[in-house]
């Protein structure tokens, strides 16, 4: 790598800027960066110094060689992180690329300490459920079974996602390969589909592998559901596991531009991937406040529209395709109770923002000025624990029209929608033959099974008898599994390099995953890290649940 830093030369000229270069080991300067050509004014072999960081100054670090300082300041934080990373690997033998292929910058920085506030927060989360089972395990107290079942299902999903929390810290931390670029993309060595190195996660060499443990809750349904799926999580952790790399959602979401197939994950306006809690300077983090109460109920709102977007989708192939148009008109009832909780939730968004502004000028003598865009900068502060704590300031919890009903049932569904993208892939990618026939009929039904099996497990139980028949018909008009994917790739459908650009139409998938799998993969690596958000996202909502002691959102039956 290489850059510039100021050099200490002596009391007469004092710091002066010099152009520095690190490569096998040897830190090299020169007065100018027009002067590399024409020979170094001094060089060090960092196997021999010692690094100190200064402890005041944060831009300065010192390299000692036996009775020799040198004393060296960086132009910013961020650059010293940088140029600390980059010596430290140097020293430790680890091989370090040039410096546009080291990528600790100012903003992995801000991240890092994201990062570090998180976890903050999920640790106040673990030990108030922590402090939830002992409570229900005290001596003298008839244990409530279902209550403790519960209870350890949510912590399990809490330690799930504060390891996968600092299995995303670990990735800003450890050095990464170049920015990424049309070229890069294509000729990745980590990972050829979706252009990004896969960082092996420190925390993943540590833990080792997961024991396998039980479902809290074990449901009765048909035996052949089965026998598509394992039944406990540490089958499902162990399918998962070379499909899941640690990768800082940022730098994933920030190569959709670039990447060789497009799918309707990659391409969400918002998206879960980016919904983190709001670590905020002006919110008070005490020990009462949860995960759940950083979390932006709007930007949460904005993401669920999104994803509900694939019924416009399917709206849309519904007119080429008859199979896909009859499913459409049976999720039709589907839509209207999603975007009507959705809708709920949004204006349960507006009226409290309007509820707290009319106090707010009531406080004043002259209103502030108030405009659009500062209302929707004020909305987006709005957390999802705000609202829900004011539901239960004034004993909303049983209305139907309450925000806490709309935000339970969409995460109840979002729930479903996790765990049948989990499940859905799983399963080995399509061939040629899962189309429908001449006739038909459809000798694929693996998506059914998945949607069934999905149902099952998080949703089935907070159904009354009547529902659950309505969701059994709604689940066996689904498509070919095939059908489906191809819903999900329309964005490299309409592709416009034609060398990417799958055919559309009434036909089948057109591409024999067996030899050309780079769509499915990239889709698979999609969905994957978008059901991981989701699954994050929910753990959180459901944290602030159970410390409000309201109802679930997990069954206990879930995969993770």
């Amino acid at each position: 790598m290489e850059g510039f830093l100021l050099k200490w030369t002596n009391y007469m000229t004092g710091w002066q800027q010099r152009w520095f270069t690190l490569k096998d080991g040897i830190l090299s300067y020169y007065r100018s960066q027009e002067e590399v050509n024409s020979g170094c004014k001094g060089s060090l072999r960092l196997s021999s110094c010692d690094l100190i960081v200064h402890t005041t100054d944060p831009r300065r670090f010192d390299l000692l060689l036996g009775e020799q300082r040198f004393y060296l300041r960086a132009l910013s934080r961020g650059d010293r992180q940088r140029w600390v990373v980059a010596i430290g690997c140097c020293k430790a033998g680890v091989n370090v690329a040039e410096s546009e292929d080291f990528r600790i910058t100012e903003s992995n920085t801000q991240a890092i300490t994201t990062r570090q506030s998180e976890l903050r927060l999920y640790h106040n989360l673990i030990v108030q459920q922590i402090k939830d089972l002992q409570g229900n395990l005290k001596e003298g107290v008839v244990p409530n079974i279902a209550r403790i079942d519960e209870i350890t299902g949510t912590l399990n999903a809490a330690c799930s996602t504060f390891l996968a929390t600092i299995d995303d810290l670990m990735s800003l931390i450890q050095p990464t390969n170049s920015p990424l670029s049309g070229s890069n993309v294509a000729q990745s060595a980590d990972d050829p589909i979706s252009g990004f190195p896969s960082p092996q996660p420190f925390v993943r060499g540590v833990l080792g592998p997961p024991s396998a443990g039980h479902s809290p809750m074990s449901w009765k349904t048909d035996s052949a559901l089965h026998t598509w799926f394992p039944t406990d999580r540490a089958g499902f952790m162990a399918v998962g596991a070379m499909n899941n790399p640690s990768v800082n959602p940022s730098l994933y979401r920030s190569n959709r531009p670039n990447r060789l197939h497009k799918t309707f994950f990659s391409t969400m306006e918002f998206s879960f991937v980016d919904l983190r809690p709001n670590m905020s300077a002006q919110l008070d983090q005490s020990n009462n406040q949860l995960p759940g109460d950083f979390l932006s109920a709007l930007d949460f709102a904005k993401a669920c529209r999104s994803l509900f977007r694939i019924f416009d989708r399917i709206s849309d192939f519904s007119a080429r395709d008859a199979m896909i148009g009859r499913t459409f008109t049976t999720l039709q009832q589907v839509q209207a109770d999603l975007l009507g909780n959705l809708e709920r939730l949004e204006m349960a968004i507006q009226v409290y923002s309007s509820q707290t502004s009319a106090r707010n000028q009531n406080g004043h003598e002259q209103p502030p000025c108030e405009t659009p865009d500062s209302s929707t900068n004020y909305s987006s502060t709005i957390s999802i624990g705000t609202l829900l704590r004011n539901d239960m300031k004034n004993d909303r919890t049983a209305d139907a029209a309450s925000f806490y009903k709309a935000i339970l049932w969409l995460s109840r569904s979002l729930n479903f929608v996790r765990e049948f993208l989990h499940l859905l892939f799983t399963l080995p990618p399509p061939s040629p033959d899962d189309v429908t026939d001449g006739r038909g009929a459809v000798p694929d039904d693996s998506l059914s099974v998945a949607a069934t099996e999905a149902y099952s497990r998080c949703l089935r139980s907070f159904h009354q008898w009547s529902l659950r028949g309505v969701a059994m018909i709604v689940i066996k008009s689904l498509p070919t599994r095939s059908q489906f994917l191809r819903l999900l790739l329309q964005d490299d459908l309409n592709s416009d390099s034609p060398s990417q650009a799958l055919p559309s139409g009434n036909s089948a998938i057109p591409v024999d995953f067996t030899t050309q799998p780079e769509p499915y993969v990239q889709l698979e690596k999609d969905a994957r890290h978008y059901s991981d958000a989701l699954g994050r996202t929910l753990t959180l909502i459901e944290g602030l649940f159970a410390y409000l002691d309201l109802e679930r959102i997990f069954t206990g039956s879930e995969t993770y």
